[in-house]
């Protein structure tokens, strides 16, 4: 029988590394703590942290496409498709009333019920 194999995780962020790095040398942070630190880091220091996030990121995307046939989306993806569900839900559920709600809201809310109907 063989064992499937599980795929990766997400990568940390550069932030997240610093932390665990931290952790790792036995200094362990609150996020208040590691946020300051991090803050205090000059670029020369970030830019290690920085590039170990995006080797981590490109294989974890490399990894999606080949393996999963996933592509991942660009910031001009992001843009192009207008708002993420996330606002439409924060539009949606606020207890303000709503006058007037912006066209692209709702073609992006009609399309995501579609898609969910759809599954």
């Amino acid at each position: 029988m063989q064992k499937e194999k599980t795929p990766p995780k997400k990568p940390l962020t550069a932030f997240f590394l610093f932390k665990e790095k931290m952790k790792a040398e036995g200094k362990p942070l609150s996020a208040k703590e590691a946020g300051a630190q991090w803050k205090a880091l000059d670029d020369a220091a970030r830019k290690v942290y920085l590039d170990s996030y995006k080797k981590a990121k490109a294989e974890f995307d490399k990894y999606l496409e080949e393996v999963e046939g996933i592509k991942p989306k660009s910031s001009e993806d992001k843009k192009k498709h207008g708002y993420s569900a996330a606002r439409i839900r924060a539009v949606l559920c606020s207890k303000k009333e709503i006058k007037s709600v912006d066209p692209s809201i709702l073609r992006a809310l009609s399309k995501a019920i579609v898609t969910n109907t759809q599954r």
